[in-house]
């Protein structure tokens, strides 16, 4: 799943175009979700800790869709070096990330 950028946002386009050319399958965002899952999910936050916690903006939307994801998809969280923080309080709910990745590279959470 790739979400869908708003101003000030890091631009997705080039890593979707990414995805197409490996033959990944990339989905935006809606209400409902078929059972053809993707293989990628790319998520947004307010925060991220190099071991894959993520910080949303508290709606919880992101953390109930990837709670039932199957376990072969690949979460990355995406966003700026200034969002990577050593750490986050978590709740149970909150689904852990394979990858972050910001402008400064990529870090391997799992």
């Amino acid at each position: 799943m790739v979400f869908t950028t708003i101003p000030g946002e890091p631009e997705m386009s080039e890593f979707r175009s990414w995805c197409d050319a490996q033959g990944k399958e990339t989905a935006v965002p809606e209400d409902h979700v078929d059972s053809g899952w993707p293989d990628v999910v790319v998520v947004p936050g307010l925060a991220f800790t190099s071991a894959g916690d993520r910080l949303g903006q508290g709606g919880g939307w992101y953390d109930r869709f990837l709670s039932k994801i199957r376990p072969s998809c690949t979460t990355i969280g995406v966003g700026f070096d200034q969002q990577i923080v050593e750490a986050l309080l978590t709740e149970a709910h909150d689904v852990v990330l394979d990858f972050v990745v910001t402008d400064g590279g990529m870090v391997s959470a799992r």
